[in-house]
Formats: structure tokens, sequence, C-alpha cells
């Protein structure tokens, strides 16, 4: 088996404790996206086209007279007519309850690359071969016997070619001798000759080594995790473009390579960012033929029937994605349509909705800058009002001031007068307590006739006012 690191490196499973942790470290740096959404066990049979199901406490199976199709409770494991399939997400939830959920994205794989049986004539294809490993590469080794995986992989891809080239197909390979390839370069192999598909060939390896059987790859969609333990999200990748012609190969590659070695497990069609997958413009697949740490393994893979069988499952594999891709393209489109149909309706919906606010919005405003122009109205209305009353007020306080004004200067006057007539008053009492005035001489003569011996005091009063001065 083959782990990759983020730069491309390769690292043999199990040759050393540190490459499983570089690729996980790698693998923490990538970027989860949120799964899509889950679907429910009534829209997984009517999607499926299966009347009922079977719950057995441990799985939910559903069949018809075309399948049968196992889900496990809370694991990624599924088997489609018997061969095992690893899905993006454990489906979850009691099944009693009704609350068994799916991802949809595991669902719209079953429905349109998985379960469809109808084929067409078989279509020629560009076929890009890529043998494992080379040059100074060599993979996996085997001990006893002593074999490695880059020249296993270069055997069956040459036989895999010329069976293909038989039936005429076009064939491509990344190499065809032993001789070290880049993972890029493997990648810019299937760019340059425009290839249909991409089948990469491995051989496994693992610490344990009663470890056996076969295990195929593609590509996880965006947003979900790889099927080895301590996997990360990642992505849109350059491979996701043909997420639905992936599972369709990957499918019918694994299903015959199992169909081809019933003796060894059947390790399941699971899912890996390998860099020779995300970076393939074409659908794609790497597959595990076996495990060079097994030594019964080992041996059985380097017999003439073994191969024959692994080449001849390769091939129908091949054959059996170039008799329904046509097919599973146009449904592909089809579902697209529709997607983009109800996102246009969405869309439109959602425009109308917002117009609507909109509107209501605007009204709103309108009806507040009404109500708010309404209350400065008022406001300026009972201002007005208010600066009236105080003006009223303010006249009425000036009309009683002048009131009082008039009434203080009448008053003043009735005391004005009454003080002349009290004057008039005393000046009369006191003209009637002074002494009488004494007659004037009369004129001419008159002091000659007066006694010599009596001539007038200077002090006497001559007026009445020289009266009052004395």
């Amino acid at each position: 088996m083959v782990l990759e690191t983020e730069n491309g490196r390769r690292e043999a499973f199990g040759g050393r404790w540190w490459s499983v942790a570089v690729a996980c470290l790698f693998a923490t740096l990538t970027v989860a996206q949120p799964p899509e959404a889950l679907r429910t066990l009534g829209q997984v049979q009517g999607a499926l086209g299966f009347a009922d199901y079977d719950w057995d406490g441990d799985s939910v199976c559903l069949s018809n007279a075309a399948h049968v199709v196992r889900f496990y409770q809370g694991r990624r494991r599924a088997e489609v007519d018997g061969t095992v399939v690893l899905l993006n997400a454990a489906p979850d939830g009691s099944v009693k309850a009704g609350e068994w959920r799916m991802a949809a994205v595991d669902l719209d794989f079953l429905a349109l690359s998985i379960l469809p049986t109808d084929c067409n004539a078989i279509k020629p294809l560009r076929v890009v071969l890529d043998a494992g490993h080379g040059g100074p590469d060599s993979g996996a080794r085997s001990r006893a016997p002593d074999t490695l995986e880059k020249d296993l992989t270069l055997a069956l891809a040459r036989r895999v070619g010329q069976r293909l080239a038989e039936m005429g197909m076009t064939v491509i390979h990344t190499r065809t001798n032993d001789v070290e390839v880049s993972l890029e370069g493997r990648a810019q192999v299937a760019r340059e000759a425009k290839g249909d598909v991409f089948v990469s060939v491995h051989v496994n390896f693992a610490d344990n080594k009663g470890a056996s059987g076969v295990e195929t790859y593609v590509l996880p969609p965006p947003g979900f995790a790889g099927t080895p333990e301590g996997s990360k999200p990642r992505g849109f990748q350059i491979g996701n473009t043909n997420d639905f012609h992936n599972t369709l190969l990957g499918y019918a590659m694994h299903k015959h390579l199992a169909l081809a070695d019933t003796d060894a497990p059947d390790r399941g069609l699971k899912r890996q960012s390998f860099f020779v997958l995300r970076e393939a413009c074409c659908p794609a697949v790497l597959v595990e033929v076996g495990f060079l740490s097994n030594a019964a393994e080992a041996r059985k893979m380097l017999t003439p029937q073994w191969q024959e069988a692994c080449v001849t499952a390769i091939l129908r594999g091949v054959v059996e994605y170039a008799r329904k891709a046509d097919t599973l393209t146009l449904a592909v489109e089809a579902k697209r349509q529709v997607e983009r149909e109800a996102k246009a309706r969405a869309a439109a919906l959602a425009a109308v909705r917002k117009a609507e606010a909109e509107a209501v919005a605007l009204a709103a405003k309108k009806k507040a800058e009404a109500d708010a122009a309404a209350a400065l109205a008022a406001k300026k209305k009972a201002d007005a009002d208010a600066a009236e009353a105080l003006a009223v007020k303010r006249r009425a306080e000036a009309e009683e001031a002048e009131v009082q004004a008039g009434q203080r200067r009448k008053e003043a006057e009735e005391a004005a007068a009454l003080a002349e007539e009290r004057k008039a008053e005393a000046a009369a009492e006191a003209a009637k307590q002074a002494p009488p005035v004494p007659e004037p001489p009369p004129q001419g003569g008159a002091a000659e006739d007066a006694p010599k011996g009596d001539a007038p005091k200077e002090d006497a009063p001559k007026t009445i006012f020289d009266f009052y001065q004395l």
C-alpha cells in the first residue's frame, strides 16, 4: 500500500513509523468542509426503488428483484450485491424512531453510478495504465518469495494494455520499463494523452502479515474524509470534476477484482486523496491487488492463474465502465439540469421575496416618514399653540399690569388730591388761629397825629406772613 504526503512523496505503509506520522501531520493541515445534507430511509427507498426494508438491529437491508443493498448502523461499510463499498459518511440514527439518515452524496452515487444496470455497446476509450513505482522506487517488497511491487505492477499493466489494445482500445502507459516517473509526470501523461480513464496498479503492504485481499480507491468528494483512519476532508480537487464517473469506474473495477479471488477478503471500494487521483483530468481509479506482506498471498500473486484472473478483472472493469459511461453522463447532466432549475427557481423565489421584503420595508419606511412628519407637524402645532397661549397669557399679564398701574396712578392722584385738601384745610385752620392783622394807618398825616412817645417798634409784624415767621 502507498501513502502520500502533501508534497507528493510516496511512502510504503509499514516501512517506517514516521511515514504514517508525516502523512497524518500533513492531512491535519487540510481544510474540512461541511458534509452535504442527509436523506431519510424513506427517501433512500424511493430514490433506489426499494419498497421495503429489513432491520436486524445492526444493519438495514434493502432488496428488490435487481439488487440487495445493506447499510451498517454507525459504520461506513455497505454491501451492494455482495460487493463491499465504503461510504463517504456513516449512516446513523434510530431506524425504529424514524431518525435514520445517510449522506445525500452517497445516495446520489448509489442511484447514478453503482446500481444502474443499463449498458450500451462498448465505447472505444483512451485508457491510461499506470504501473506503480519504478526505477529506484521499488515500492513494497516481499522477501519470501523475493518480489518487488514495481515489477509486479509493470507486468500486470503490460498484460492489461495488450488485452485492451486487442479490443480496439487506445492504450497509453505511464511507463513500459523499469524507470522512475514522478507523480506529477504520471498525471501529465494522462493530460497530454487526453485519456478517458486512468487506472493505477499497485500492490499492498501492511505490518499485519495476515492482511490480505483487494481494495480499490477513488477520490473522496469535496468535504469528506478518505476511508483510511486519520484522513482529513479536503476541498475541491481537479479529480472531483469526475466524481460520478470515478465512482462508476471504481465500483466496476472493484467488483470484478473481488470476484476474481473469492478466497481473499473483499476489503472494499474505498476513497482517498492520492495524488494521481486528485490530479487526474479524467475518471481515475487506484487498485491494490493484494498484499506482498502476506507470504501466502505474495506466492499466489506470482502464479499465472492469479495474474490472468487479475488482468481479466481489470479488463472487465474497464469494459463495464465503457458500456455505462455515456448513460451515466446523461444521468448526471439530467441531475445537474434539475439542480440548475431548482437553483433558478430558488433564486427567482428569493428575488420575489426580496422584492416583497423591500416593498414592505419601503412602505414601512414611508409610513415611518409620514408618521414622523405628522408627529413633527403636531409638535410644531403644539409649539405654536403653546406660543400663542404664552402670548395670550403675556398680553393678559400686560393688560393686568396696565390696569394695576392705572389703579396705582389713580390712587396716587387721589392721595395727592387728599394731600392738597388737607394742606388747604391746614392752611385754613392756621388762618383762623392767626391774630388779626392791624389796620394800616390812614394815608396822609397819620404819623403826625400819633403820639410822639409811642413810636412803632421795629420787630412788630407788618403783614400776616411776617406774623407766621415770628
